[in-house]
């Protein structure tokens, strides 16, 4: 089984449903798994920045986090505003984006470049994945970062023969126990308390 492929199953079994985005060379291995993931349907955009948005949203109104792919270059570029909008909505989308083949990074192909660093100030969470082998355990452990503590969204830069690699079959990775945000009300009243003390000391 394809590497890709069994990330993607990993996130069926935790519920996403929808994957957005438009194919495209370094990401047409993602959509031909899809051929085999009945459960996992794609909403293609005519842009990558309105898939992004569309994503958020979707994810926003339900709560179910989605995923939303890109190519590589100006595909992922096209992602960054509304990756920085879930940011800033705390939406746990997934991010993915596509990269020329591991062996030629470095090389000036076309439509090359390191996304890792433009997504990082932005997600919770951005990655490059080189080994095909920990692919499906790297997309576990975005998911999971995603959705855990206060959530957000996550980017992973992925070449398209890791994706493609076959891995054989592999069972699909356990999702580790997932953090919640708790409210401490006495604390938040007590940080109303000072602000209103530092007010009344201004007035």
């Amino acid at each position: 089984m394809r590497a890709i492929e069994v990330g993607l199953r990993f996130l069926v079994e935790q519920g996403v449903r929808y994957i957005f985005g438009i194919p495209a060379g370094s990401i047409n291995a993602i959509y031909d798994a899809l051929l085999d993931i009945p459960e996992l349907t794609p909403i293609v955009a005519k842009h990558e920045n309105s898939s992004g948005y569309m994503a958020g949203a979707y994810t926003r109104i339900t709560g179910i986090p989605s995923i939303c792919v890109a190519s590589s270059g100006p595909g992922a570029t096209n992602l960054v505003t509304p990756a920085a909008n879930a940011w800033k909505q705390k939406l746990p989308v997934i991010f993915i984006t596509g990269s020329v083949p591991s062996s030629k990074l470095g090389m000036g192909g076309a439509q090359e470049l390191y996304a890792e660093p433009i997504f990082a100030s932005i997600t919770k969470m951005s990655r490059t994945v080189l080994d095909p082998q920990q692919l499906p355990e790297i997309l576990a452990e975005a998911y999971h970062t995603a959705i855990s503590g206060v959530p957000g969204p996550v980017h992973l830069a992925i070449p398209i023969d890791v994706q493609m690699t076959d891995i054989g079959e592999r069972a699909l990775p356990a999702l580790a126990a997932v953090t919640a945000v708790s409210f401490d009300a006495a604390g938040a009243a007590a940080a109303a308390g000072r602000i209103r003390a530092a007010g009344d000391r201004g007035a």
